[in-house]
Formats: structure tokens, C-alpha cells, sequence
């Protein structure tokens, strides 16, 4: 029934899947970790858990361009009436 499952095209397709949808920047985070994990456990060391980076103040987002253009069409109508 399953038979040829994991067929080198079938791998393939699925990597590609999971790379569009997780994202190059997740993946070698991801990546990383586990290649970390990896080599603590061959060394035979216990699993100490990463130390957390330091907080950053978030970016402000920009605003949306129907939010923009309702300003824009806002500010117009004032100096109109």
C-alpha cells in the first residue's frame, strides 16, 4: 500500500513544502538547535538549556496603506471645510 513512500522525489517535494513554509530563517535556527543538541549528546554533556537572548523594544509596524490613505483623505477634507 505504501510502498515507495519515501522515494528520493517524494523527500524532495516534502523538504521543499516544509522550506516554504517554515522559511529559510526558522529552518537554520531549527537546524542549529538540534545540530547543538547533537553534539552535546554524542560529548556525553547534559542538556543545559540555552541562555535567553536580551529583550529588544519592538520595531513600531507601519501602517497600512488603506490606513494611510483614510489620513491622507482625512486631512484633505479638513483643509477643504
Amino acid at each position: 500500500m505504501f510502498e515507495g513512500l519515501l522515494a528520493p522525489w517524494h523527500l524532495v517535494i516534502i523538504a521543499f513544502v516544509v522550506f516554504m513554509v517554515m522559511g529559510p530563517q526558522k529552518l537554520a535556527a531549527r537546524w542549529q538547535g538540534t545540530t547543538e543538541d547533537i553534539s552535546r549528546w554524542v560529548d556525553g554533556e547534559e542538556a543545559v538549556p540555552a541562555p535567553e537572548a536580551p529583550l529588544e523594544a519592538p520595531k513600531p509596524k507601519k501602517a497600512s496603506l488603506a490606513m494611510r490613505l483614510g489620513r491622507r483623505f482625512r486631512r484633505l477634507r479638513r483643509r477643504r471645510g
